[in-house]
C-alpha cells in the first residue's frame, strides 16, 4: 500500500483486500486476509476527528471515519470465532482488547466563584458509569500535601461535602466522547474532586484520580517586562474590578520531605491593584493574595530576576554591503560597510571616525587575511580582499567585533541559459488535458535550439481543514513524464492530463508540480518548476470584510472571483447576508471543548450556568439565520460592494458568496461579521468587550482614537499603552456602555505603537493586543533613473545618470553605493541587497494569570478481555548493504544482514572506468556540426577583437557622491561577458535616510560565440569542445569560428592538438543559434 500508485489509493486497496477474503473463504487462510482488513480498517480509523464544536457525531451510514473501529472490532470478532487457535487469533485478541481499552479524564475550572454551581467535563471511552466526590482540603494540604505517599488515603478519608454517580451513554463507536455534569455552589476555601469508576473509591492512582481547585472571587496576574521590573495585579474575578489594599505574600518552600512555607516579602496593592518593582531572588518564587473575607494561593511559580537590566544600552553594529553572494576560489571580494549606533529601540545614528578591524575567515573559521579602516563621515567603509585560492570550499564570512557577513566560494561554471515556463493560455479545469510551454533561453538572449528537456508532472492533494481527519491528505502520485526537443525558437510544450484523486466529497484541491529540466548540446542542465492549482469546482470565491462594523457607517466587502492560481475568472454569484440569533445575555467561552453527548437538562443548565453555551451556539448556524440581504452578482476578478446597514438589527451576521458549478454542486464562502450600534450605545451579546479601532497605519500629528463598548455590567478593562520610546501608560476602564481612548501620536512614536488590553468578566480573563504602524517616511529617500539603457554592447563606454531626492522630492545629499554583477548566478545563490534600520518594538509587557484555567483528571484503564501483545511474525525479507560510504553508494541486497559481498574488478576494467570519467561524451541528440573548411579560406578575413573583460562583477563603485541638485554620473565601460546582469543602488544621508534601487540589464552582440568548455583536463583526455554561435541582428549572416590554443607560458600556438581544422563557416538565419565542435587530443 505504501507504494501503491493510483488516484483511489484507499478504495483500491480495501476492495482488493475483500476480494481476497471472498477468494478464501472456506479455507483456513482466509484469517491471513481478514486480519489485514481488519488492521486496515483499524488504521483508517486512527485518522478520525470528532468534531471540536459540540456537534453531535455523524451517524452510522455517513460516509466519515467514525465507524471504522466498530467494523474492526466485528471482523476480529469473527477470525477469534472462526479460527480461534490460529496465530491471526492471537494478534486480533490484542487488537480487540487495544479498540476496547478504557479511558477516562476530567476537567474542572481551577477556581469558582462562591455559591456558584460548578461545572464538570467529561471525556470517556467504553466506560458506563463514574463516580465523583468534593471534599474539603485546607490551605496546607494544598500547598504541601499532594506529592505526598498517603495523600490519596487521606484525601478518600474525608467526609464527603458532595458525592453523585452519573450514567455514560454508550454510542458503540468504542471512541472518546464528551459530556458534563454539575455540583452545587460551595462556601469560599479550598475542595478536592475525586473521579472514580469504583464507587468505594480505591486508594490506587490508577483507579481513582483527585484535583484541588480554589473557591474564591480572587485573581492574580504577574508580569515582568524587558526592563526586569517585577509587578502583580489582583483583580476580582466577578466584578471584573482591580482590588485594592490586597495583601500579595511572596513565598518559597523550604525542606525537602517535610516542606513549608517561608515568606519572602509582604506587599500591599495599590489604586490599581498593582504592586511593582518586586524582588524576588534567584528562586522559584510562589504568591498568594488575600483580603479581610477572601484568599487565593497559587502553585505557579515565577523565577524573578533580582537585579534590573539595562533597556538603553548604546550599541554599534555593521551592515554589509557585498558586490555578489558567491565567488570562485582566488577571486576579489568587494564590499563596504554601515556602522550605526543607537540604544535599542531607538532609530539608529551613523557611527563616524571609529576604528574597525575587518576579518576574512575561511570555510574552517580560520584567519584569512585583515584590513584595518576608519569610517567616514558618512559611516561607511569600503574595502577588497583577496580571496584563498586552496583550500577547503563553503561558506566563508567577513566580520568585526560590530557584526559579520556569510558568502559562497565555490568552483562553479556560470550558467548559460535558463528556463522560463509560460502562463496557461486558458484557464485549466480537473479532467482536461493541461498544455504546458515555455522556453530555454540565452541570458544574453538567445534561443536554445534542439536541447533535450526532460519533464514530470506530480500531483499532491490538500483538503479543507475540516477534513484533516482523512488520513493521508498529502498522497504524491506521478501523472506524467517524458522528454522532448526544443524547437529552432528555443520553444518547447507538453501536455498531461489533470485527473481528479480520491476523497472527491471531501472538496480538495490539487497542486500539479511540473518540473522541467533542459540540457543544450553543450550539456549543461538547468532546471524551472511551476505549479497548477485545481479543484472539483475551478472558481475561488473570497469575501474580505470587518470583524466588527459599526451600523452607521458603510459596509464595504472586497469579494474576488478567481481559479487556484491566482487568476481572474468569471463567475454568476449570490451574495446572502443573515443574521444569527444570540444569546440573551453575554457568554463566556468554556476552559474545554464543547461537549458531544448532553446529559444535563438544558433548562437546568441555562439556571446554573447563564454565562454559557449549552449546545453549538445558534449564532455558528448560517442555515437557522434571518436573512437580512440577498442580490446576484456577476464576478470576474476582485470587486468592491458598499452596503448601508442602518436598518439591520444588532448582533451577530453571516455573509455567504455562492456560487453553482454547471454540475450542479454548490460553492459557498463565508464570513463572520458582529454589528454594533456605538451611537446608541447597543452591542452584540456574542461577546464580552467590543473594539473599535481605526486603521493600523497612523502619522504624526493625528491622534489615535480607540472606542470600548460593552453590553455586560459586570466587566473590567486594563489597558497599557506604550510607544517606540519605551513610554507607558496604564489605566482601568468600566466600558458600561462606551469608554472612548485617545491618543495624540508625536515624533517620537515613529516605529510602533501597542495597545495591550486585558478584561475580565464572569470569571475569565481574556487579553487582545492591537498595533498601529507610525512608519518612517522622513527617513526613505527617493532614487530616481535619469539616464539609463537595458541593452548594452560589450566593451563599450557607458554613461548613467541617478538623481537622489528627499522624502520631500528636494535634493538630497548623499553617498551612494553602485554595483552590478552576473545575474545568472542568482541561480546558485540569490543577492540582493537588504538595508533595514528601523528598530524592532521593545519585547511587549506580557500579563501572565494565575489559576485562570483548570485541573486535569485522568485514569487510563487498560481492558481486561485479552493480552495486548501478541508476537510478531517474521518472513523472509531481504537486508540492504551499502557498497562503500555515503548516500551514494551502490546498494545491493542480501538474504542475511551481515553476509559479506565480494566486488571483483579487472585492471583492464579499472582502467576503462578511469577513461570514461575523463572522457566527456555529447548528449544523445546533438546538433550537427558546421561545416569544416580550409584555412587558407579564412585567411582574407582580419580576426575580430577578442573579448577579455569577463568578470563577474562589472563595477563596484561604494562613495559616490550627489552633486548640489541631488544627482551623479556613473562612468564605466559595459561588461564584455554575454548575460544579464543586477544593477543595485544603495543610497544614504548623515540623518540615515535611505533608498534601495536596482535593475535588470543585458549585454550583448549581434553575433555572438557563447563556448562552453572545461575548467581542467587531465593528460591523455580525447575531449569535445563545444561553443554556440547565435545571430541576433535579424537578418542572415555568413560567420566564421575559429578555435585558437596557446601555451600561457611560452606564448606557442596549440593547434596542433586538435584532431581536425580549427575553423569552421556557419550560415546563420535570423535568430538562430548553430553549435560548433572542435576535437582535442591533450
Amino acid at each position: 500500500y505504501e507504494y501503491l500508485q493510483h488516484p483511489d489509493k484507499a478504495q483500491t486497496y480495501q476492495k482488493a483486500l475483500e476480494r481476497l477474503v471472498a477468494q478464501t473463504k472456506g479455507s483456513p487462510t482466509q484469517a491471513m486476509p481478514l486480519l489485514t482488513l481488519a488492521e486496515w480498517h483499524y488504521q483508517r480509523g486512527n485518522g478520525y476527528q470528532a468534531p471540536a464544536d459540540g456537534m453531535p457525531p455523524t451517524s452510522e451510514g455517513a460516509s466519515d471515519l467514525r465507524w471504522a473501529f466498530k467494523t474492526s472490532f466485528h471482523i476480529l470478532r469473527q477470525i477469534v470465532d472462526e479460527f480461534p487457535d490460529s496465530y491471526e487469533a492471537e494478534a486480533a485478541k490484542s487488537l480487540i482488547g487495544t479498540i476496547k481499552q478504557t479511558s477516562l479524564s476530567s476537567c474542572v475550572e481551577s477556581v469558582l466563584l462562591p455559591q456558584a454551581a460548578g461545572l464538570v467535563s467529561i471525556s470517556y471511552r467504553n466506560i458506563p458509569e463514574i463516580h465523583l466526590r468534593l471534599v474539603q482540603i485546607s490551605e496546607e494540604e494544598y500547598l504541601f500535601a499532594q506529592g505526598q505517599d498517603d495523600w490519596l488515603r487521606r484525601l478518600v478519608a474525608k467526609p464527603s461535602v458532595q458525592q453523585w454517580s452519573v450514567q455514560l451513554p454508550d454510542a458503540g463507536d468504542f471512541r472518546m466522547h464528551r459530556t458534563e455534569t454539575s455540583f452545587r455552589g460551595l462556601a469560599r476555601g479550598v475542595y478536592c474532586l475525586l473521579l472514580s469508576t469504583d464507587s468505594k473509591f480505591p486508594t490506587v492512582q490508577s483507579l481513582t484520580s483527585h484535583a484541588p481547585f480554589w473557591v474564591s472571587e480572587l485573581g492574580v496576574l504577574g508580569q515582568q517586562d524587558y526592563t526586569s521590573s517585577n509587578e502583580y495585579m489582583v483583580v476580582n474575578r466577578r466584578s471584573g474590578q482591580p482590588v485594592a489594599h490586597a495583601q500579595v505574600e511572596l513565598w518559597h518552600k523550604t525542606g525537602r520531605r517535610d516542606q513549608r512555607k517561608s515568606t519572602i516579602a509582604t506587599y500591599y496593592t495599590d489604586t490599581l491593584g498593582q504592586i511593582q518593582n518586586v524582588e524576588g531572588g534567584r528562586r522559584q518564587v510562589f504568591v498568594g493574595v488575600a483580603t479581610d473575607t477572601d484568599r487565593l494561593y497559587s502553585l505557579d511559580g515565577d523565577y524573578l530576576r533580582s537585579y534590573p537590566r539595562e533597556s538603553t544600552q548604546e550599541e554599534l553594529r555593521m551592515h554589509y554591503f557585498l558586490d555578489r553572494a558567491i565567488y570562485r576560489p582566488g577571486q576579489t571580494l568587494y564590499f563596504k560597510g554601515l556602522l550605526l549606533q543607537g540604544e535599542q529601540g531607538a532609530y539608529p545614528a551613523i557611527a563616524t571616525g571609529q576604528a574597525v578591524t575587518i576579518t576574512l575567515y575561511d570555510a574552517n573559521g580560520q584567519e584569512v587575511d585583515q584590513l584595518p579602516l576608519t569610517t567616514n563621515a558618512w559611516g561607511s567603509l569600503r574595502g577588497e580582499f583577496t580571496l584563498p585560492a586552496t583550500g577547503l570550499l563553503g561558506s566563508m564570512r567577513l566580520g568585526s567585533e560590530y557584526g559579520n557577513v556569510s558568502f559562497r566560494v565555490e568552483a562553479y561554471k556560470r550558467p548559460r541559459f535558463q528556463v522560463q515556463l509560460n502562463e496557461l493560455a486558458q484557464a485549466a479545469q480537473l479532467g482536461d488535458t493541461v498544455v504546458i510551454s515555455g522556453k530555454a533561453i540565452a541570458y544574453a538572449g538567445p534561443a536554445i535550439a534542439d536541447a533535450k528537456v526532460t519533464y514530470s508532472v506530480r500531483r499532491r492533494t490538500f483538503y479543507p481543514w475540516f477534513y484533516w481527519r482523512y488520513p493521508t491528505p498529502d498522497e504524491t502520485v506521478t501523472l506524467a513524464s517524458g522528454s522532448l526537443r526544443s524547437d529552432d525558437q528555443g520553444q518547447f510544450s507538453f501536455e498531461f492530463p489533470a485527473l481528479a484523486g480520491p476523497h472527491r466529497q471531501a472538496a480538495p484541491y490539487y497542486q500539479f508540480e511540473i518540473q522541467v529540466e533542459v540540457t543544450d548540446d553543450a550539456g549543461e542542465t538547468r532546471t524551472s518548476s511551476k505549479f497548477l492549482r485545481l479543484a472539483e469546482f475551478p472558481v475561488r470565491l473570497s469575501i474580505t470584510a470587518p470583524k466588527q462594523q459599526d451600523r452607521a457607517t458603510p459596509l464595504i466587502l472586497e469579494l474576488s472571483s478567481k481559479n487556484y492560481d491566482d487568476q481572474d475568472v468569471s463567475c454568476a454569484s449570490t451574495l446572502r447576508i443573515k443574521h444569527l440569533a444570540g444569546p440573551d445575555q453575554v457568554q463566556v467561552e468554556r476552559y474545554w471543548p464543547l461537549p458531544d453527548t448532553l446529559i444535563i437538562p438544558a433548562g437546568a443548565f441555562r439556571r446554573d450556568f447563564p454565562h454559557l453555551a449549552y449546545r453549538t451556539s445558534q449564532a455558528t448556524n448560517s442555515a437557522a439565520g434571518k436573512l437580512v440581504y440577498e442580490a446576484p452578482l456577476k464576478l470576474r476578478g476582485s470587486t468592491t460592494l458598499q452596503l448601508d446597514p442602518k436598518d439591520w438589527p444588532i448582533g451577530q451576521y453571516v455573509l455567504e458568496l455562492s456560487t453553482v458549478s454547471p454540475q450542479g454542486d454548490t460553492l459557498v464562502q463565508g464570513h463572520k461579521l458582529t454589528l454594533n450600534d456605538w451611537a446608541a450605545a447597543e452591542f452584540s451579546r456574542d461577546q464580552a468587550l467590543h473594539i473599535l479601532a481605526p486603521e493600523d497605519t497612523c502619522q504624526p500629528g493625528e491622534t489615535l482614537r480607540l472606542r470600548l463598548g460593552s453590553g455586560a455590567a459586570d466587566i473590567g478593562v486594563y489597558v497599557e499603552n506604550q510607544g517606540q520610546s519605551g513610554k507607558l501608560n496604564r489605566a482601568w476602564y468600566q466600558p458600561k456602555p462606551i469608554t472612548l481612548l485617545s491618543y495624540p501620536i508625536s515624533e517620537a512614536d515613529r516605529g510602533t505603537l501597542v495597545y495591550q488590553l486585558h478584561y475580565f468578566y464572569q470569571n475569565r480573563h481574556a487579553q487582545q493586543e492591537l498595533r498601529f504602524r507610525i512608519p518612517w517616511q522622513n527617513k526613505k529617500l527617493q532614487i530616481r533613473t535619469e539616464s539609463f539603457r537595458k541593452k548594452l554592447s560589450p566593451g563599450m563606454p557607458e554613461r548613467w545618470m541617478l538623481r537622489i531626492l528627499n522624502p520631500d522630492s528636494s535634493a538630497a545629499t548623499a553617498e551612494v553605493l553602485a554595483s552590478m554583477y552576473d545575474a545568472s548566478l542568482d541561480q546558485f545563490v540569490a543577492h540582493q541587497w537588504r538595508f533595514s534600520p528601523e528598530p524592532r518594538f521593545p519585547r511587549t509587557r506580557y500579563w501572565r494569570s494565575k489559576a485562570f484555567d483548570y485541573q486535569n483528571l485522568s485514569l487510563w484503564l487498560r481492558h481486561g478481555g485479552f493480552d495486548s501483545y501478541v508476537a510478531t511474525k517474521d518472513y523472509p525479507k531481504l537486508y540492504e548493504v551499502r557498497l562503500g560510504f555515503g548516500h551514494r553508494s551502490p546498494i545491493v541486497y542480501s538474504t542475511a544482514p551481515d553476509e559479506g559481498i565480494e566486488i571483483r574488478t579487472s585492471v583492464r576494467d579499472k582502467a576503462q572506468a578511469s577513461a570514461g570519467m575523463a572522457k566527456m561524451e555529447s548528449p544523445e541528440e546533438d546538433v550537427a556540426p558546421a561545416s569544416p573548411v580550409t584555412e587558407a579560406a579564412t585567411q582574407q578575413v582580419p580576426p575580430p577583437p577578442l573579448r577579455k573583460n569577463l568578470q563577474e562583477t562589472a563595477f563596484f563603485l561604494p562613495d559616490l557622491k550627489t552633486d548640489s541638485d541631488g544627482s551623479l554620473t556613473l562612468n564605466f565601460t559595459s561588461p564584455e561577458a554575454l548575460t544579464a546582469w543586477k544593477f543595485q543602488v544603495f543610497s544614504q544621508d548623515q540623518s540615515l535616510a535611505y533608498a534601495l534601487h536596482s535593475k535588470e540589464i543585458v549585454t550583448q552582440k549581434e553575433l555572438m560565440i557563447l563556448p562552453n568548455f572545461p575548467r581542467f583536463v587531465r593528460t591523455g583526455d580525447q575531449i569535445r569542445l563545444a561553443a554556440k554561435v547565435s545571430n541576433l541582428s535579424g537578418q542572415a549572416l555568413s560567420a566564421t569560428a575559429t578555435l585558437e590554443l596557446f601555451n600561457l607560458v611560452s606564448g606557442q600556438t596549440l593547434n596542433h592538438c586538435l584532431s581536425g581544422l580549427a575553423t569552421y563557416e556557419l550560415d546563420l538565419a535570423a535568430d538562430e543559434s548553430q553549435a560548433a565542435y572542435w576535437q582535442l587530443q591533450v
